[in-house]
């Protein structure tokens, strides 16, 4: 993943988009481990959906 689509949330949290970056793979690392893979960005945000931990509000 790129990392300049991280710098809009990294500034918001003041993290460094690497940051964000490294924190977003581990989770996607993690969903494949429990047999539900997510290799991309936006197939995290439909897993994250899919579980309840956001709300299409939050987007």
């Amino acid at each position: 993943m790129s990392s300049t689509i991280f710098r809009t949330p990294a500034a918001r949290c003041n993290l460094s988009p690497r940051t964000v970056e490294g924190c977003i793979d581990r989770v996607g690392v993690r969903y494949a481990r429990a047999g539900r893979p997510a290799p991309t960005t936006a197939s995290l945000v439909a897993r994250a959906l899919q579980d309840g931990l956001i709300d299409l509000d939050d987007l």
